[in-house]
């Protein structure tokens, strides 16, 4: 089964993601017959489907495999026989990293890796994404002109690779998770683009995010496994400035995602108005009441906590010991907040938190 889904995922992210340089020709059709379709995961599969895509977009689904000649305004179209086979649409993973992975020099990596070169690092770990079958992304934190780049040159149809929803950079307390901090001042004199304190500066960090063309926001409500601090897993930006951070995005049509680990961060960030909790490791009962009450997104990320767990336990040397710390205490309790938020009625999007997890292995079992 496994084989046969990605097997067909690889076709549906082929005709789904806007790849216009590698369809030039003008009202091009093809037929894909589908031996067993899940097109609503609300609904039972049918059998026996034709998807008529025109111009890489699907245009219906009809009973029965049907030939070129029944397709109109066409002088043919081309048969895509998956008549044996489990058909399904593209994934979304609403949590990635797309331009990195997890390397163990990454303190090096912060001040000597480019924009450019990370770009083309998005290129690679896009193409492991769509094999994997996820024609659609949502990245939360990454060089904001590599990861601007990456998703309009595949809006473009320049390189191939999924759909992307990009944040930019994430934003960040001085010294918060996320800073990437700890250098001296000729080193890494300049913070990035997404460090700020205080009420003026949390909104104009927004600001220029939206500048350069952030579709949603995402900031740090709480420290990080992976921030190489030992500063916890609780609360970071003051209420004022988490409630000058959300105020500031929805008063210019964007969403916000708030990465959050500890409890008192997580009710913090409900309270501002946070559209979706990234991780939310010490949810509890308490907590979950609160995203019911708000509406707001759990997001939790399983893979990524098993994966940290896993590395620190396996490598004691791969992590600094503040980041092991963190990994092996974090790790094992997110399964129980998920657990606790499913049976609360809080609604739940699948994210992976990928580049934590290797890209392209966001279904695979993990654990």
């Amino acid at each position: 089964m496994s084989r046969t889904l990605l097997f067909i995922f690889i076709f549906i992210s082929s005709f789904l993601v806007n790849s216009n340089l590698f369809a030039q020709v003008a009202n091009e059709v093809k037929i894909i017959h589908a031996g067993t379709l899940l097109a609503d995961a609300r609904q039972a599969v049918s059998t026996q489907q034709s998807i008529i895509v025109r111009n890489n977009i699907i245009e219906e689904v009809r009973e029965g495999f049907i030939q070129p000649g029944e397709v109109s305004g066409t002088n043919g179209a081309k048969i895509i026989d998956l008549s044996n086979q489990f058909v399904m649409a593209g994934l979304i993973d609403s949590h990635t990293h797309i331009l990195s992975q997890q390397e163990p020099n990454r303190r090096e990596i912060t001040v000597t890796r480019t924009s450019e070169y990370s770009a083309l690092l998005g290129v690679e770990f896009g193409m492991r994404t769509l094999r994997a079958g996820f024609t659609t992304i949502r990245n939360v934190g990454g060089d904001r002109n590599a990861i601007f780049a990456l998703r309009d040159a595949i809006n473009e149809g320049v390189v191939m690779g999924p759909r992307i929803r990009a944040s930019g950079q994430g934003i960040t307390p001085t010294g918060g998770h996320g800073d990437g901090g700890g250098f001296r001042d000729d080193v890494f004199p300049e913070p990035h683009s997404g460090v700020c304190d205080g009420i003026s500066e949390c909104r104009r960090a927004v600001r220029t995010q939206i500048k350069y063309g952030a579709d949603h926001i995402k900031y740090v409500a709480t420290g990080g496994v992976l921030s190489i601090t030992a500063t916890g897993t609780e609360q970071q930006f003051t209420d004022e400035e988490q409630i000058a951070l959300v105020q500031a995005a929805h008063a210019m049509g964007r969403k916000v995602a708030a990465h959050a680990h500890g409890k008192t961060g997580m009710m913090t960030a409900l309270r501002a108005g946070v559209d979706s909790i990234e991780h939310g490791s010490y949810l509890d009962e308490e907590v979950a009441n609160l995203f019911v009450q708000t509406g707001a997104y759990l997001v939790p990320t399983l893979i990524a906590g098993h994966t940290v767990e896993r590395i620190a336990s396996e490598q004691p040397d791969f992590y600094l010991p503040e980041v092991r710390l963190k990994a092996l205490e974090v790790g094992p309790i997110m399964r129980n907040a998920l657990r606790i938020a499913y049976e609360t009625g809080v609604k739940i999007a699948y994210g992976t938190d990928a580049g934590v997890n290797d890209h392209g292995t966001m279904l695979m079992k993990q654990f």
